[in-house]
């Protein structure tokens, strides 16, 4: 109301509206203007007249109930944006909070490249039935690692094994507030378990329990748990050189330095006064036989390696009796030479094995890899119960340019 123009009266409702005015002790006129109901914003104009002028002061009345409106309004405004944000950050935190995946992937075919794999959708593998185990038979105990996605606790299975009828296993399981995401990639590691058959060092599977109730995957107990701990524990009692060993024993593993003949690997050469070292591949190294690619396929299968157990060196063949008596020496001198090599020579034949059921291990460390009684080695999938956001062992890279 910024001219005289804009100014309407007020005709509606006039008796809501009472006016007074009275002169005060200093002889000056006050006037009251009492509104009994305002229902919108209104625009007050004062004008007090003399003889010497005019004096006008402008004010503006809200309604109660617009107010109160206004308030409301403004409230559920900041409530919203509260909320909004909300879910924002916590997609953010779901986001990025890791997502169990199994390790064991099984490839079906590769690109001519060699670059690309496909794999085996582990949920299409089938899952028999006669791997079941009842409940009932199964007795919990403590828990032997723990992580953000679930846990492996200690087991005592009754009538698992004719042999054995109370046997001390491992039972690998999820949490109760595991995803669905998550328990069907637990069902996945189970039949992938299923299709990959037993070996000495792999974490063999006993059993499973899949019907009324969560998920457990019954797996061979190792005693002295991951290889990171064992080798942290008894490094103080490391001894470079093991005196009861003939030297001879070295030779069980293929590893005799003076015979190249038996050597599969890539070969190193070291110079006393370079900074790197030559390379070259050995001829004797030997790969899984591939099928030619199928004409409009970007693929080729993978042929299955012909060999049902790792491949005997040509040095000196053992039999399994004879290797497992030379793991078998658990004697309390400490952590020798000839047992790192012996761990070392154990891994390979698990990775070996698991290369002839063309099933890449994605996450093979120490601390996926397991040490029964007897030193008996075996690689497993330790993902599911450790939290690798905290894990000091656990170290993520990325690609790096290499010119």
């Amino acid at each position: 109301c910024s001219n005289d123009t804009s100014w309407t009266l007020l005709t509606n409702n006039i008796s809501d509206i009472h006016m007074e005015a009275h002169l005060d002790e200093r002889k000056m006129v006050e006037s009251q203007v009492t509104f009994q109901k305002v229902e919108e914003t209104l625009a007050v104009r004062c004008v007090a007249r003399n003889d010497l002028g005019a004096v006008t002061r402008e004010l503006k009345l809200v309604a109660p109930t617009l107010r109160s409106e206004l308030t409301v309004a403004a409230a559920v405004l900041v409530l919203l944006v509260i909320v909004i944000i909300s879910l924002i950050v916590l997609v953010i935190i779901w986001k990025q909070k890791p997502r169990y995946e199994i390790r064991w992937r099984v490839i079906e075919s590769i690109s001519p490249d060699g670059h690309e794999y496909i794999y085996v959708d582990p949920m299409q593998l089938p899952y028999d039935s006669r791997w079941e185990f009842p409940r009932d038979g199964l007795v919990l105990g403590r828990i032997l690692g723990s992580g953000a996605f679930g846990k492996v606790v200690e087991g005592t299975a009754y009538g698992l094994s004719r042999s054995q009828p109370v046997m001390k296993v491992a039972v690998k399981m999820l949490k109760p507030t595991a995803r669905s995401s998550e328990k069907q990639a637990l069902m996945s590691e189970l039949k992938i378990m299923t299709h990959l058959g037993p070996h000495l060092n792999i974490v063999n599977l006993l059993g499973a329990c899949t019907k009324s109730g969560p998920i457990y995957i019954i797996t061979e107990y190792c005693f002295y748990g991951d290889l990171v701990n064992y080798l942290h524990k008894n490094r103080d009692n490391f001894l470079s050189r093991h005196p009861e060993k003939p030297k001879k024993d070295l030779d069980i593993f293929g590893m005799n330095p003076a015979d190249e003949s038996t050597r599969s690997y890539v070969i190193l050469s070291f110079e006393n006064t370079g900074e790197y070292m030559d390379m070259k591949q050995a001829d004797t190294t030997q790969y899984v036989p591939m099928l030619e690619r199928k004409e409009g396929s970007k693929y080729s299968d993978i042929q299955r390696s012909v060999y049902d157990r790792p491949a005997s060196y040509k040095k000196k063949s053992l039999s399994e009796s004879e290797v497992k008596n030379l793991l078998s020496d658990d004697s309390s001198e400490g952590l020798s030479l000839l047992d790192l090599l012996s761990f070392t020579y154990q891994v390979a034949r698990g990775m070996e094995f698991l290369a002839s059921k063309n099933c890449v291990h994605r996450d093979l460390a120490a601390r996926n890899v397991l040490l029964a009684q007897g030193k008996i080695v075996k690689i497993c999938d330790f993902g599911l119960a450790r939290d690798i956001m905290h894990d000091s062992n656990y170290v993520s890279k990325g690609s790096v340019c290499i010119s």
